[in-house]
């Protein structure tokens, strides 16, 4: 423990307890050290900060017991520096961070990318991305999860750069064959997502927004738990920002329309409690969506 701190043998003789622990972590010891005498904490196991002979700080686990030895009873323990964990552990937070603001970057050029291709896309994407964050949010996801679901809103459609601009500008409803077009940009997105390295499902999310609890949805069909919740949050988002607003072959039909109907599809095609939260949103909490 000497040269840890960086004294000779017998330096630390007579020196003040707070010269090499930092005060505020001494009344914390203190009280470890009278539980371990006590025999109310046989073995003391914790986290301190200690500060070396230049001044420095550092932190340093300890794990002790009381041991008794020619009838006195003394207290040994196993001192660890952590610096080196705590080096490590530091590097590879800041390389996560890094490599997620990249992935961060990516996704917004793609949006960017969306929106130039198709100007309503990008629109649409965005305030999909808030809405599902605000439901999210609502339903007690946590800050970080609410964060995935408006990065992904903004991509959820960035498929639709496969469909051919005049399907998707088209000012009249889309033939059977025209539709099959735009259903593939799903797994399209999929693809293009999937390999981004982030702690959202992001990818999955996109493949399934248009998949619907009772298996009437696209790509898959697929049902019920089958659908994670940020696909469940993403179709009602969508559905609502879609049926509100403006497109190409209609003029928007307001809020009041898009609440009717996903209320109508609740419990069948969408998660029921989703829909209550999107509801109330909009109805309780005074909800708007971005300009």
């Amino acid at each position: 423990y000497n040269r840890m701190l960086g004294y000779e043998p017998g330096e630390l003789d007579g020196l003040a307890v707070d010269t090499v622990v930092a005060s505020e972590d001494w009344l914390r010891i203190r009280e470890h050290i009278r539980r371990r005498f006590s025999g109310k904490e046989p073995i003391s196991r914790y986290i301190f900060r200690a500060r070396r002979k230049d001044g420095s700080e550092f932190y340093v686990s300890n794990i002790a017991t009381v041991v008794t030895r020619d009838g006195k009873r003394l207290s040994v323990g196993v001192f660890e520096d952590l610096s080196a964990r705590i080096q490590e552990e530091y590097e590879k937070r800041t390389q996560e961070q890094h490599r997620e603001q990249v992935m961060q970057e990516a996704i917004h050029a793609m949006s960017i990318m969306s929106s130039m291709r198709d100007p309503y896309t990008g629109r649409h994407e965005g305030r999909v991305g808030n809405l599902a964050a605000a439901i999210g949010l609502d339903l007690g996801l946590d800050q970080r999860q609410c964060g995935g679901l408006k990065i992904c809103g903004t991509v959820h459609d960035i498929g639709k750069i496969s469909v051919p601009a005049e399907i998707l500008a088209k000012p009249s409803q889309l033939s059977a064959p025209e539709f099959e077009i735009v259903k593939e940009h799903t797994s399209l997105g999929y693809e293009i997502l999937r390999n981004l390295q982030l702690p959202w499902p992001i990818a999955i999310t996109a493949y399934q927004h248009h998949e619907r609890l009772d298996g009437s949805g696209y790509p898959l069909g697929v049902m019920g738990e089958e659908i994670i919740l940020e696909s469940r949050i993403m179709a009602v988002a969508d559905i609502v920002e879609a049926m509100a607003s403006h497109r190409p072959y209609r003029p928007g039909l307001g809020i009041k329309a898009a609440l009717t109907e996903i209320t109508v599809r609740a419990g069948t095609q969408l998660d029921e409690r989703v829909v209550e939260t999107c509801v109330q949103l909009f109805t309780k909490k005074n909800y708007v969506l971005p300009a």
